[in-house]
């Protein structure tokens, strides 16, 4: 169950990462976690309060 939920995740965040990054060509440093790319990401907690801010790959102190 457990990998069927990871997979749909990953399915459902592709149109908001991946995808425009290759639409604009930039997919390379833009719209996935990956090492060398450039990463923003909100990490949240079960009642989506943020817990950490990751920019450009930094994590910034809240």
């Amino acid at each position: 169950m457990a990998a069927y939920e990871l997979k749909s995740g990953i399915t459902a965040i592709c149109p908001a990462t991946i995808n425009p990054a290759r639409a604009l060509g930039i997919e390379k440093a833009h719209g996935q976690i990956t090492e060398g790319a450039l990463s923003n990401l909100l990490i949240l907690d079960q009642d989506l309060n943020i817990k950490d801010i990751i920019f450009e790959g930094q994590v910034l102190s809240l």
